[in-house]
């Protein structure tokens, strides 16, 4: 199924690539795992958006996102996640994140829970204090 997609600066003055349904209903943020993209969420995208406001976005350092020098760590995960909500004026939103996505949103909600309606968990990863380098290759520019 063909997209149109967006590639608009957030607040933290990152390029992303996102989508938006533009549906009426509430709003869900979809949120991709490792080595993933937008694109992991074709097949649900369709059927959510016929209840909901269906919105994706390319993670920094994937896809057709920004690959900034940063430590790709849950801090910056969760300001990228933030500023995607205020790209959009939400105030609040339902959360649904595959493996890195879902670790986002667990860190996400230490600080911004007032921000979460519902969250939906699968497969959450990067709980250590310390992401372990072989994590963080597919972040690397070259790859």
């Amino acid at each position: 199924m063909s997209r149109k997609y967006s590639n608009d600066v957030l607040p933290t003055g990152l390029r992303v690539r996102h989508f938006d349904s533009g549906g009426a209903g509430p709003p869900v943020v979809l949120l991709h795992g490792l080595s993933n993209l937008i694109e992991i969420w074709d097949r649900v995208i369709a059927r959510l958006s016929t209840t909901f406001r269906v919105i994706a976005f390319d993670l920094p350092g994937f896809g057709a996102s920004d690959r900034p020098r940063a430590s790709y760590d849950s801090e910056f995960f969760s300001a990228q996640l933030a500023a995607l909500l205020e790209f959009y004026g939400l105030k609040r939103a339902h959360l649904v994140g595959s493996s890195l996505g879902a670790g986002i949103i667990v860190r996400f909600s230490e600080r911004h829970l007032d921000r979460i309606d519902r969250a939906v968990i699968a497969a959450p990863g990067g709980f250590g204090r310390a992401t372990h380098p072989m994590m963080r290759l597919p972040t690397l520019p070259l790859v």
